[in-house]
């Protein structure tokens, strides 16, 4: 059972800052909380309000977008998004099939 030698047995000088180990598990976790943060980016709302979200397409769809960022009432997007449902992205040019309603 041999013991390590002292850093100063080896020649080696000795820190004088000490750092208890609650100390080093704590900086340790306020580094790894940091940079998850920094990988992540900003949050969703601070996002949404910082970064402007083009609005184009059929009118229909940008009403949708409009309501969106205007936060209107569930009711309303609800009503906005049943008025998308029997839009034809394709033109009448997409395939078919009767067994599917189209």
């Amino acid at each position: 059972n041999a013991k390590s030698p002292r850093a100063s047995e080896i020649g080696v000088p000795e820190s004088p800052v000490t750092v208890s180990r609650r100390e080093a598990l704590t900086a340790g976790a306020a580094t790894a909380v940091a940079t998850a943060a920094s990988i992540i980016g900003p949050s969703p709302s601070s996002a949404a309000s910082s970064t402007p979200i083009p609005i184009e397409g059929p009118p229909e769809r940008q009403a949708l977008l409009r309501a969106i960022i205007s936060k209107a009432s569930d009711a309303v997007v609800a009503d906005l998004i049943a008025s998308l449902e029997p839009l034809d992205p394709s033109k009448g040019s997409g395939a078919a099939a009767p067994e599917l309603g189209g």
